[in-house]
């Protein structure tokens, strides 16, 4: 048994979420297990989202004081400054933990600390080349680089000597890129429960559903573009746009704006767990268009509802399709082209849902939980 601090600075309900508390319960009948958060939760409300089963009464779970976070949040600080600093925070509050896990990306513990990469935060310069920018803003991105690094105590030698873990191959790419090494990769867990992919494909709706939060990355609009080309070309075709409004307003004024001006797009908001199983189990096509999507959970669920999922062909979500050039599109012609043939040859959709890979055994919680018990196991040994 050993002592575990699990930081995870902000519990909400995203991807980041499920891994940590797929972390704690994979740990926490063999650990003595401390959650860290800058917020008060409710675990029972997880616990339900996620399909985990995390007990309260063996977590013991501590916040930073609000009147520290608040003076941050006060001097409008970048995210990425305002995480470092949140992280500096954090760091001095464990400082001699047994082992320190982040479920929420580089905190820079050194040799006890499993640090979980979503999408890295520190060194983005360098994904960048002058040209690219312009010599002045890169200049200003390697500064800014260079003080988030000051302060969260980042070195690449430090760094490496923790045990680093990435949620999928692509974004272990670009932690190579940036940090100059390949970590392992551990897949988020799925939660594929009330999932139901055996329905009769005829039964379903001849509609798609994209899942995300709405916001400019997400590249909703492109989505619309999308059906809204395939039912121009007289495909009997509907399209259920899904997630919760990002702090772009104009930007989700006009994704309502386009799905109250056409009778085959509905606008469903923050939909409850329930209501978007439900979605997804009764319906035949899913559309995901976020370009460096880190790993993709909403297309991992698509595929354990049975859906057939077309994505852009850059981002972690091509690791959930197994890379299948009938899903994914360079382009939006590409995608137009792709989903026609698909709507146009029911074989074809038969073929592509079969050769799909079973969610659960390659993605789902119980696998989850027994690689992360090993990686601590091993670093407990080490």
């Amino acid at each position: 048994m050993a002592d575990i601090t699990v930081v995870h600075p902000s519990m909400r309900m995203s991807g980041c979420e499920a891994v940590c508390m797929g972390v704690l319960e994979a740990l926490q009948t063999d650990h003595c297990i401390t959650l860290l958060t800058i917020n008060e939760f409710d675990i029972g409300e997880h616990n339900d989202f996620f399909g985990t089963n995390v007990n309260q009464d063996e977590i013991e779970h501590k916040t930073i004081p609000n009147k520290i976070v608040s003076s941050l949040l006060i001097n409008n600080f970048s995210h990425q400054t305002y995480t470092s600093c949140i992280r500096r925070l954090i760091k001095q509050r464990i400082d001699g933990e047994e082992i320190v896990i982040s479920t929420q990306n580089e905190i820079c513990g050194g040799e006890n600390s499993i640090e979980y990469i979503h999408f890295p935060q520190l060194n983005q310069a360098y994904t960048y080349e002058s040209a690219d920018v312009g010599q002045y803003r890169y200049l200003k991105m390697r500064g800014h680089d260079s003080v988030c690094n000051k302060i969260l105590g980042y070195s690449k030698s430090k760094f490496r000597n923790g045990k680093i873990v990435a949620n999928s191959e692509w974004t272990a790419d670009y932690v190579q890129r940036l940090h100059g090494f390949h970590p392992d990769v551990i897949y988020p867990p799925v939660n594929t429960k009330q999932f139901k992919p055996t329905p009769e494909w005829s039964s379903r709706e001849e509609g798609f559903a994209m899942v995300g939060r709405i916001h400019p990355s997400k590249n909703i609009l492109q989505g619309i573009r999308i059906v809204d080309e395939l039912v121009s070309r007289g495909h009997d075709i509907h399209l259920h746009i899904v997630g919760v409004a990002g702090k772009d307003t104009a930007y989700v004024d006009t994704v309502r704006e386009h799905a109250e001006a056409k009778d085959y797009l509905f606008y469903e908001g923050d939909l409850s767990r329930e209501n978007l199983i439900t979605l997804l189990n009764t319906h035949k096509f899913g559309l995901h268009t976020m370009l460096g999507e880190h790993f993709g959970i909403a297309v991992a669920e698509m595929v354990a509802a049975g859906m057939i999922p077309i994505v852009p062909n850059n981002g972690g979500q091509n690791e959930i399709i197994g890379y299948n050039s009938n899903l994914v599109y360079e382009n939006e012609n590409d995608a137009i082209h792709k989903v026609e043939q698909i709507l146009q040859k029911p074989q074809l959709a038969m073929d592509l849902r079969e050769s799909l890979p079973d969610i659960k055994e390659r993605y789902g919680i119980a696998r989850f939980k027994r690689e992360i018990r090993a990686v601590v196991a091993e670093h407990i040994t080490d």
